[in-house]
């Protein structure tokens, strides 16, 4: 299309010539009819842009509530959007605001619920990134651990996927809160020789040494938490590791 080829304001501009030349055309060839059907597409195109126009200022507002912090107001706004424009493409962002907003005070019954209504709607919308791995919260939340793994494993198999260390990183540490060492060692230990430019790249050689620790591996969790120390000193758990 003219839009992804070129730019939203050249595509409008060009339109716009495009009627503007029409209505001379019409009015050199004397044809009322041509004019009485450019005039009312015009009207329509022009009601469509307003109708836009409005829709795209109510989610605004509700989104900047989001990345405000103020969340009562966020998830107010949004629940209004929604229920304004139940069939409006703009939901493919205000669904996930809203799931973000359950998670954030605990409610991943609700987050589940708007995550999966978001993924069926728009698979391959702009934020499905976001709600796959919002789900698998939402799963852990729930402490539907196997369906959490299950979620984070498909994210992490990815490794170009932009929340893949993400998912890694709490696929190990579900397994380590469940005991099951032997597992997370592994996930942890893959996490630490794949994502190495990662924010929780200290979190997860320090959990990896907390199960090799579980399993009396001590040697290695000495090895471990010193790549730990090393990696970030003034880490917030920098005394953990220290102790």
């Amino acid at each position: 299309t003219a839009n992804l080829l070129w730019d939203n304001k050249s595509s409008v501009l060009v339109g716009d010539y495009l009627f503007a030349r029409s209505f001379q055309l019409m009015i050199e060839a004397g044809s009322l009819r041509g004019l009485d059907i450019l005039a009312n597409a015009s009207a329509v195109i022009a009601e469509g842009e307003v109708l836009q126009l409005a829709t795209a200022n109510d989610l605004g507002t509700g989104e900047a509530a989001y990345l405000s912090g103020n969340s009562a107001e966020a998830r107010r706004r949004l629940a209004q959007f929604r229920e304004k424009y139940p069939d409006d493409q703009l939901n493919a962002y205000a669904l996930p605001y809203e799931g973000a907003l359950a998670l954030d005070v605990g409610d991943g019954q609700t987050a589940r619920s708007i995550y999966m209504e978001s993924l069926h709607r728009y698979p391959d919308g702009p934020l499905a990134d976001e709600c796959r791995f919002g789900l698998g919260r939402a799963h852990q939340l729930l402490g539907e651990a196997e369906a959490a793994i299950r979620t984070y494993q498909r994210i992490a198999k990815n490794t170009k996927h932009p929340l893949a260390d993400d998912a890694q990183f709490e696929w190990g540490l579900l397994q380590y809160e469940r005991q099951k060492y032997a597992e997370a060692a592994k996930t942890l230990a893959v996490f630490d020789s794949t994502f190495r430019d990662s924010d929780h790249l200290t979190e997860a050689r320090y959990w990896l040494a907390m199960t090799q620790m579980a399993r009396r591996e001590w040697g290695a969790a000495v090895e471990t938490l010193g790549r730990a120390a090393g990696g970030q000193p003034r880490h917030s758990l920098a005394p953990a590791i220290a102790y």
